[in-house]
């Protein structure tokens, strides 16, 4: 796992994990960030929560019972 951070523009933060988005072997993003693993590569992390929903497919919500 790889993270970088510019404290001077927090909303701005950098990561990749070498085994992708899902840890499930059965997911198709089981292994979609490996070639930026490989190459020293980076992924952007929106943290601005307004553009976030603008962008996301749908929300999930966990409640305990």
């Amino acid at each position: 796992f790889r993270l970088v951070v510019d404290f001077s523009c927090p909303d701005r933060v950098l990561f990749v994990q070498a085994n992708g988005q899902s840890g499930s072997l059965l997911s198709p993003y089981r292994g979609n960030f490996v070639p930026y693993m490989r190459s020293g590569g980076l992924v952007s992390i929106e943290l601005d929560m307004k553009k976030v929903r603008r962008k996301a497919d749908g929300i999930l919500r966990l409640r305990p019972h």
